[in-house]
């Protein structure tokens, strides 16, 4: 991208969904995750700010990962997938290292740059590649300020909080393994999504979350 085209363009909120695809994730969440990125880009095709600004872009992981770059709002694709196979996080995380590092636009002369990245994560499995994901969350770390994202991990089961906790700060859980409450945690993301675009806009540095939908709770 040049640096003409960058400057003439809204400054981009880039949004990734690291989604769990194994074998943990089959049957109805397979469903409702699918549809819920829908659900996401339907909601926010529906908010002036969020169809300027947000670009989302997302990473499937199950053995392998499988990433689809960023991308404006309203062509964002909605992947398809089967749910298969053991969970391994690192290769969805060094995915994502490597999007925070080469597609997000720098701030430089007369380009303010992207605002800060939001990712979500959904997590259904207990990651299979113990000891190398760990290594990929340190060099997240490490990232400037600027490209070190704001990581909200869902966890379908209670059991994998202690995992997300080495992830993200913020760590939600289903009350219940249930297809309805993940839809409404995607129905939640959309507003987070439309919020935080709506606050950059306006300069505000302080992160608040929308209200949590029944059946997801903040651990």
């Amino acid at each position: 991208m040049t640096a003409f085209f960058a400057g003439q363009r809204p400054r981009r909120l880039p949004v990734f969904f690291l989604l769990d695809t194994s074998m943990e994730m089959g049957g109805t969440f397979q469903v409702t995750m699918q549809d819920g990125l829908q659900v996401v880009k339907n909601e926010l095709m529906q908010h002036p700010l969020a169809t300027q600004h947000v670009y989302c872009g997302s990473i499937l992981f199950g053995e392998n990962a499988t990433e689809h770059g960023l991308a404006p709002l309203d062509v964002f694709g909605i992947p398809g997938w089967d749910a298969q196979g053991i969970c391994n996080l690192q290769p969805a995380l060094a995915k994502l290292g490597d999007a925070l590092m080469f597609d997000l636009i720098a701030p430089r002369a007369n380009v303010p740059g992207d605002y800060k990245p939001l990712v979500f994560l959904v997590l259904g499995g207990e990651p299979a590649d113990v000891g190398t994901w760990q290594e990929s969350i340190s060099a997240l770390t490490m990232c400037d300020e600027r490209s070190r994202p704001l990581i909200v991990t869902l966890v379908t089961r209670q059991e994998l909080v202690h995992t997300a906790r080495v992830v993200s700060e913020h760590v939600l859980v289903l009350a219940k393994t249930e297809a309805l409450y993940m839809t409404a945690f995607f129905f939640w993301v959309a507003r987070t999504i439309a919020k935080i675009s709506e606050d950059c806009e306006r300069g505000r540095d302080a992160i608040e979350f929308p209200v949590l939908p029944y059946g997801v709770v903040i651990t």
